[in-house]
């Protein structure tokens, strides 16, 4: 992975982690929960190999791919 595309997914990372979590900690009512979904959906992001500068909507985009390990896949979470 370039410097570049490195800083890109940080500063995504940066920008949208905070929203994520607390929009997946409303939906859960679980806060290690909503840091474990976060984490997985950032990791499926990076897997992806998706420009995060090519998201039109980055946090409509996470909140359709967000999966939980522990509590399976959360369809449906409202924006």
């Amino acid at each position: 992975m370039s410097r570049s595309t490195s800083s890109k997914l940080g500063s995504f990372f940066s920008s949208h982690h905070p929203w994520l979590l607390q929009h997946v900690q409303r939906q859960l009512h679980n806060r290690a929960d909503a840091e474990d979904t976060a984490a997985e959906t950032f990791c499926q992001l990076l897997a992806s190999r998706i420009d995060t500068e090519e998201l039109n909507q980055p946090r409509a985009y996470l909140a359709t791919t967000q999966t939980c390990s522990n509590c399976g896949a959360l369809p449906g979470l409202r924006l």
